[in-house]
């Protein structure tokens, strides 16, 4: 096998594992910041809803009684905020939210299968209080967080005691007690784009690995050429030469290693020369 020939193969394997680990290593890394990203961006929408039912839930005295101190339910608890909120930021965030409950009282928080198995986890450890979740969903991948929301002191008058008293939003009372879980919101972010980016990412890293390697190649077959080939050839023809009785020849070559290879072939052509002469000098 030529030279050429081997360093190319080694060349290519090399270039090509390379690549290959490069593209591996960086696809475990942004599938990992991908989800990292999507972690912190769907707890962010989970905690900015929870805090707007919080800052309902405070104020219901401010928004249901009038300036002369009289009681009007404007229908603006944190349940239906949360509703009018999270219909508003599904319009305009390619993000679904939502808040959801094993004991929901408004058919649009009836959990799916994935909520309904939260929820009870999350009913079920109460010191867990966000579950999040990579899954495919009618063939594309999405990201999922739940949050829970547990009874404060500001819930009981709606969802406390005693258990089926008809609150001021006109639905019977559950009889939660403080630090129970009333339910979760439950964020859904779409994945395929992100992903898309990425393979896009990586199919970059890979024509750039082929044309590092068709580069690699090309120098190769220069440098083998100019610095091998060449001077190998000079030193066949020298020998062609001296095989057919011509002395009168010198090689010079470039590269210390060749440049040995050619002082040592001078060296031999002189000294044939020198034994032919005094041969011929005997006869």
């Amino acid at each position: 096998m030529k030279i050429a020939t081997k360093l190319t193969i080694s060349i290519t394997t090399i270039v090509l594992v390379v690549t290959g680990l490069t593209v591996a290593v960086f696809y475990k890394l942004q599938q990992k910041a991908i989800e990292q990203s999507l972690q912190m961006q769907t707890k962010a929408v989970a905690d900015e809803y929870i805090a707007i039912r919080h800052v309902i839930a405070q104020n219901q005295d401010r928004i249901n009684y009038d300036s002369a101190g009289n009681f009007e339910f404007k229908g603006l608890n944190p349940a239906r905020v949360g509703n009018m909120v999270a219909e508003y930021f599904n319009k305009l965030s390619n993000f679904k939210v939502k808040q959801t409950s094993l004991r929901y009282r408004n058919p649009l928080g009836a959990p799916d299968d994935f909520e309904r198995e939260v929820l009870q986890k999350l009913e079920n450890n109460p010191e867990t209080s966000i579950i999040y979740k990579k899954v495919i969903i009618d063939g594309k991948p999405y990201y999922r967080l739940m949050k829970s929301i547990r009874i404060k002191k500001s819930c009981l008058p709606c969802h406390g005691e005693p258990a089926g008293e008809i609150d001021i939003a006109g639905y019977p009372k559950e009889g939660y007690k403080l630090g129970e879980l009333r339910g979760a919101i439950s964020v859904i972010a779409p994945m395929e784009a992100a992903i898309k980016n990425m393979y896009n990412t990586l199919k970059m890293i890979s024509l750039s690995g082929l044309g590092l390697l068709l580069l690699a190649i090309l120098a190769i077959q220069i440098i083998i050429k100019k610095f091998v080939q060449q001077p190998i050839n000079k030193l066949v023809d020298a020998a062609d030469r001296i095989s057919m009785g011509d002395f009168d020849v010198d090689v010079e070559v470039k590269g210390e290693e060749l440049s040995r290879l050619a002082k040592a072939f001078n060296r031999m052509k002189n000294s044939l020369k020198k034994s032919m002469e005094l041969l011929q000098d005997k006869m």
